[in-house]
């Protein structure tokens, strides 16, 4: 097994991993696997994402320093 590989994990699956510790501490726009904004504020990182056109409504993440837990936002954004 190649270095950096999981058992059962796909090819594409690990071709399109995006590493997220670059980003600890600040609030992330992930659509797909692509983050389309980062700030270290929440408003930030909206108002990054609201200025492009995205086709799809990006999923909110904060990214935990390596001592914190991850956090997630489900929801996020005005009901359908």
């Amino acid at each position: 097994m190649a270095a950096g590989m999981r058992k059962g994990m796909h090819r594409d699956a690990r071709e399109k991993t995006t590493r997220l510790d670059r980003y600890a501490g600040e609030w992330i726009m992930l659509v797909g696997s692509k983050v389309v904004a980062h700030d270290r504020s929440l408003a930030g990182a909206i108002l990054q994402a609201s200025r492009m056109s995205l086709r799809s409504k990006p999923t909110v993440f904060l990214v935990p320093h390596k001592d914190e837990g991850p956090y997630l936002l489900y929801g996020a954004g005005q009901p359908r």
